[in-house]
């Protein structure tokens, strides 16, 4: 990877703005790439003030050096001076709105635990699978405010839980349960796995692998 630049762009002259996505581009070297940067933010500040910088991030973290909330992209602009730039609720509009369809009142009268289709889990399920999920870490305003409370009814009423987690996160161990060590990205493997058992127990039948698709006169069924 490595930085490239308008080829009739030039810095410290003529920048041709009107040849934006007609001309082509150049390779420069880092060093080149970091100069223009740093002169551009003190031509901008020094022109339209520090207000004029903007910057902004997506509605989810990008768990990274620089999409982070809280990481050094933050501690950056703040240096130099910036204005944030809000964005739409591009992620929660429907969960907001849709709230007064599903329970029944939305934000405005406050902000309960979402209770969706919590009593049929309770009254129905066997078994709850925590597959890379740690409720009791990551619960709140992504996870709909989902509480505590209902993992405790599932042990009150010896519901099982499984926890598929290449760590003992902290709700295997609050709630207790079986946990499965996974190896990390190994998860996706296991899933295939587990639903070729499951359809193999369900309606009998054999799955062929792919070594096995060349044998046309295997007779076994293909799912």
């Amino acid at each position: 990877m490595y930085p490239m630049k308008r080829m009739d762009f030039d810095p410290n002259g003529e920048r041709n703005y009107k040849n934006r996505g007609i001309s082509g581009y150049e390779r420069i070297s880092w060093d080149e790439a970091l100069d223009i940067v740093a002169n551009e933010i003190m031509r901008v500040k020094k022109t339209h003030g520090p207000g004029a910088i903007m910057n902004g991030s997506g509605s989810h973290h990008l768990w990274g050096i620089l999409g982070y909330w809280l990481g050094i992209r933050l501690r950056f602009f703040n240096n130099i001076g910036w204005s944030p730039v809000v964005h739409n609720p591009d992620s929660w509009e429907g969960w907001y709105w849709g709230a007064m369809h599903h329970w029944g009142h939305s934000m405005r009268l406050g902000a309960p635990e979402s209770y969706g289709t919590v009593e049929d889990c309770l009254k129905e399920c066997e078994m709850v699978v925590f597959w890379s999920a740690d409720p009791e870490a990551t619960s709140g305003v992504y996870a709909a405010f989902e509480g505590t409370v209902r993992r405790q009814w599932l042990k009150e009423l010896g519901i099982k839980m499984v926890h598929i987690d290449p760590f003992y996160n902290h709700t295997a161990a609050l709630m207790g349960g079986k946990w499965f060590p996974v190896r990390p990205a190994t998860g996706m493997p296991l899933l295939w796995q587990s639903l070729m058992s499951g359809l193999r127990k369900t309606f009998m039948i054999k799955i062929m692998l792919p070594s096995e698709l060349s044998d046309s006169s295997s007779g076994k069924t293909i799912f």
